[in-house]
């Protein structure tokens, strides 16, 4: 499946179009995790970003086949928004104040109910409005910054990147604006990578012009976000800030079911009052699986329920491997063996006593040592049948085995058969330790 997604993923930054009249529709992110239901992420024309669409404005079209699609605005979302300004000492004069005035106008566009940080840096970061702080509030902290000092680019990031809530639900923005390449960090590029990758944010990286503007550093952040960079100059800085609002204020999700499968088509329409926007992309769906033959469902199992466990996760979460059956089990074998060795050997010697006398010469021409192992399995054999006998004398059991005995046409008594399956018992519990 993850597959799957990732097929889709490259065919959506590939492969979207627009589709018919209107403006383009920007597809910005299409999952099939949970397929067969699809979400997918569009980013509405500027000139739509301030409208207040609606579900029914949205139409969804899967292999030209209209389906019903859950929207909404990812604006209406919990949203952490951060702004990493760079405050070095190049940033001095003009940079500073168009940087700080076009950031002021972009959150003048978001909701009150956005949280907002700033992390300012020079020669180290400063969290100049920490996370929670309302829009306006965040912009008055914008007008308290001042520049000087070196640049400690990556170590802001780091910084910044921290301050997100643990809350997965909450959408993640990050925007981070530099003039030059990093001088002092602690940190390298690296780790600040892997902390842009780790946050799941929205990444957007702005260049602001300068001599001392090193850009390559600032594309392999904006990779790891899943973005590039934006350059621009001081009197640039407004519409790189208010592109950026169109995205956030811009951004709708679409969640919807289908049965296709295999490379399929997806046209999504947005129509209100004048305003339209269209886009496709062809998305790779799962091929279905062959049809087999289903087994009968066992007898205990409930139609409907879910399958049965063959095995039950362990304190790691891994799943263990279901315990075997008594036929499965490793020792039944060797315990088999032994029961019937045990079993047939204490027939032989209880069946054989009563016999003994009339093959005495066997037993004189035998070794001494011979003579006396058997004389004392015979000891053995005459007290448990003694023992035995006296077991089922008292529980009144002698006459339901000797019958039995009959009907199965065992010439042996009940004493020799009670002691026979006793050894057998002793035989396999023995076996089953081992």
């Amino acid at each position: 499946m993850r597959l799957a997604a990732a097929a889709a993923a490259l065919l959506v930054l590939l492969g979207a179009t627009p589709a018919g009249a209107g403006e383009e529709l920007a597809i910005d992110d299409l999952s099939l995790d949970a397929y067969p239901e699809v979400t997918i992420d569009v980013t509405v024309p500027p000139d739509m970003a301030s409208l207040d669409l609606l579900p029914g404005d949205f139409e969804v079209f899967v292999a030209g086949r209209r389906r019903s699609a859950a929207v909404w605005s990812l604006a209406s979302r919990p949203t952490a928004v951060i702004l990493v300004i760079d405050t070095s000492g190049s940033m001095d004069g003009a940079p500073m104040e168009g940087a700080v005035a076009a950031a002021t106008a972009f959150l003048e566009r978001l909701p009150e109910t956005a949280d907002v940080a700033v992390v300012s840096f020079g020669d180290t970061p400063t969290v100049t409005a920490e996370p929670g702080t309302s829009p306006s509030d965040a912009a008055a902290a914008l007008s308290t910054l001042s520049a000087g000092g070196e640049t400690s680019l990556y170590d802001a990031v780091l910084a910044a990147v921290r301050l997100y809530p643990v809350d997965a639900e909450t959408r993640r923005i990050l925007i981070v604006l530099s003039d030059g390449g990093d001088t002092v960090s602690s940190a390298p590029l690296a780790t600040a990578v892997r902390g842009v990758e780790l946050s799941n944010a929205e990444l957007h990286m702005i260049s602001l012009d300068s001599p001392e503007a090193d850009i390559a550093p600032l594309e392999t952040l904006a990779t790891a976000g899943g973005t590039g960079v934006s350059s621009a100059d001081t009197s640039g800085l407004s519409s790189v800030f208010e592109s950026i609002g169109d995205t956030v204020l811009g951004r709708y999700r679409i969640v919807f079911a289908t049965d296709a499968t295999g490379p399929t088509e997806i046209a999504i329409q947005v129509r209100h009052q004048s305003f339209s926007a269209s886009a496709t992309t062809r998305a790779m769906f799962p091929v279905a699986p062959a049809v087999s033959a289903a087994l009968p469902a066992p007898a205990t199992t409930i139609a409907g329920s879910d399958p049965p466990v063959t095995g039950v996760p362990d304190a790691a979460g891994a799943e263990a491997h279901p315990q075997p059956s008594l036929i499965g089990s490793s020792w039944t074998l060797p315990a088999g063996v032994a029961t019937v060795i045990g079993g047939v050997l204490a027939l032989v010697l209880l069946t054989s006593r009563d016999g003994s006398r009339a093959r005495a010469s066997v037993a004189d021409i035998a070794p001494p040592k011979r003579r006396r192992f058997k004389e004392v399995l015979a000891s053995l054999s005459h007290g448990a049948e003694t023992a035995a006998d006296e077991v089922l004398r008292r529980r009144g059991s002698s006459a339901g085995i000797e019958a039995a005995l009959d009907r199965a046409g065992l010439s042996i008594k009940p004493t020799q058969y009670a002691v026979a399956a006793v050894v057998s018992v002793i035989a396999l519990g023995v076996a089953g330790s081992v």
